[in-house]
């Protein structure tokens, strides 16, 4: 059940109609509808004027972060996205996210990375936390799997290694109770097993400050 605050911001937003009270992800609600809630939520963060979406498929989220009034532009590898593309093809770079981008890509508040680190080959996992790490002033949103169902899976790992991984670079921490109030927050929102990696994996680091080193 969300509470109140929430449900009235959502309201004022459009995602959900005057008389939804619990569940935004039901069977009319569209993608887009259910991506605009997600910003939402990591918008109240605070502080992201900008994000990167590294692995950004269609670019659905691009979208909904732009609507929210957000500079956002995504990298993706997959070319055969370019006929569902639901945002301007200017705001996707197409690169190998298991290799170092290019520095013409700066850093930006928040590098939002769903559902990407269990594709990536071992080989490849260094270049990827390093372009995550370096492309990140403020925050890092990043889900993966553990499982081996599906083909593409070539790196499913627990939690923990992508926790390590990230923190072994030294800009950013992971915030535990940010993590685990984020989870919380989706799995009252969606239903069943829509969206698991949100319920099951999210993980979010903040970077390091000064402040943080005394």
């Amino acid at each position: 059940m969300r509470n109140q605050k929430d449900i009235d911001a959502l309201r004022l937003m459009g995602i959900i109609g005057p008389t939804h009270t619990t569940n935004i992800y039901e069977a009319d609600a569209t993608k887009q509808h259910y991506a605009s809630a997600t910003v939402y939520y990591f918008l109240g963060l605070g502080d992201i004027e900008s994000v990167w979406d590294l692995g950004c498929g269609t670019g659905v989220y691009i979208q909904a972060f732009l609507d929210a009034g957000v500079q956002a532009d995504g990298i993706e590898i997959n070319c055969e996205i370019l006929p569902e593309l639901k945002t301007d093809i200017q705001r996707i770079g197409f690169y190998d996210l298991a290799q170092p981008l290019p520095t013409s890509y700066k850093p930006r508040d928040l590098v939002f990375t769903t559902e990407v680190a269990e594709h990536i080959l071992p080989s490849g996992v260094r270049s990827y936390i390093d372009n995550i790490t370096r492309l990140a002033t403020k925050w890092i949103v990043l889900t993966s799997s553990d499982k081996t169902h599906s083909p593409g899976h070539v790196n499913p790992q627990p939690l923990s290694y992508w926790i390590d991984a990230i923190q072994q670079c030294g800009y950013h921490e992971y915030d535990d109770s940010i993590s685990q109030k984020a989870r919380r927050f989706f799995s009252g929102l969606i239903p069943g097993r829509s969206l698991a990696w949100f319920k099951n994996s999210l993980l979010v680091f903040r970077a390091i400050t000064e402040n943080d080193n005394r």
